[in-house]
């Protein structure tokens, strides 16, 4: 018979808002005063939810000489990676696929690791592809027709597409790290992200794939 695991937690609180941890029966916190007592209950016999396989990922980049050696698809698999992100992190909003380059001066894209590469290794590993498109530099246009000769014209598959690398990086919250020729903020984002799923619903109807808008699951299946 399958016992529930329950533990019962007194916070004590003065500010508004008091975060605690609780960790093998022990109470984690500092500097409270006893003001406020809010008691809290774990049931560790109860789940939420199951963590997917393709959160055990690893984040490859065009640049990476080393991409293609056979050592690193060993190591890939060893690790047990069940999902691959191309090309990168930020290099992603300065990368044109089709002529496998990057906005001059920002970035590198090595030769050996094109698109159909990373396919290639991806393939070896046995692990899903993660395509992040080029929204800070590239055009709807492009990102329809990559999801159109990713999955029609090479038939990969490919279902996990997202829009951008971290675009809030922009500048538009004070910090700047990201490339982004485009109007700034939420709004311009939504418009525009609006404009790329459009264009890959009219070039590839038949593409069955999961859209991630800024990291955030969009639409599961479109």
């Amino acid at each position: 018979m399958h016992r529930r695991s329950r533990r019962r937690f007194v916070v004590a609180t003065t500010g508004p808002a008091v975060l605690a941890l609780a960790a093998g029966g022990f109470l984690l916190a500092q500097g409270a005063k006893a003001s406020n007592t809010i008691a809290l209950e774990v049931n560790a016999g109860s789940s939420l939810g199951t963590v997917p396989s393709t959160a055990n990922g690893v984040n490859t980049a065009v640049f990476d000489g080393h991409l293609n050696d056979s050592a690193a698809a060993s190591a890939l698999q060893s690790a047990g990676a069940d999902a691959l992100r191309y090309p990168g992190g930020s290099v992603s909003d300065v990368y044109n696929w089709q002529t496998n380059t990057v906005v001059p001066g920002q970035s590198y894209a090595n030769p050996s690791d094109d698109f159909d590469d990373f396919m290639g290794i991806a393939h070896k590993v046995g692990a899903s592809p993660i395509i992040t498109v080029n929204y800070g530099s590239g055009t709807a246009a492009q990102a329809a027709a990559w999801v159109t000769y990713a999955n029609v014209t090479k038939g990969y598959g490919v279902r996990y597409w997202e829009l951008g690398n971290e675009v809030y990086g922009d500048g538009t919250y004070g910090s700047s790290w990201e490339y982004n020729t485009k109007s700034k903020g939420a709004t311009a984002y939504a418009d525009n992200i609006g404009d790329l799923y459009r264009s890959k619903s009219h070039r590839c109807r038949s593409c069955h794939v999961s859209v991630l808008v800024d990291g955030a699951a969009e639409a599961a299946g479109a």
